[in-house]
């Protein structure tokens, strides 16, 4: 009986920390989810810093002695709402 009690202990010793390599919140699957979610992150961190570098662009163009007379014009007419005679305003909500 002492030798069987003995193999049982070391069976459920190597379940447990089994389980919880695999499950644990330290374990394979906690950290394919995790890579999973860096990547996921990382793509939507290279296109917002290429959105900001856009925004940065168009905001240096605006600087006085800089600044970008169509880029001007453009925003000119999109925030008063002004148009020549010949054009038709489309909105989009």
């Amino acid at each position: 009986m002492r030798g069987n009690l003995g193999a049982f202990l070391g069976v459920c010793l190597v379940l447990y920390f089994g389980f919880h390599a695999l499950q644990g919140s330290r374990g394979i699957f906690s950290y394919m989810s995790l890579t999973s979610q860096v990547e996921t992150l990382s793509i939507e961190s290279d296109n917002l810093n290429e959105k900001k570098g856009r925004l940065e662009q168009k905001v240096a163009m605006l600087r006085p002695g800089h600044v970008d007379k169509d880029l001007l014009e453009e925003r000119v007419r999109a925030t008063l709402g002004y148009k020549y005679s010949d054009e038709y305003a489309i909105l989009r909500h």
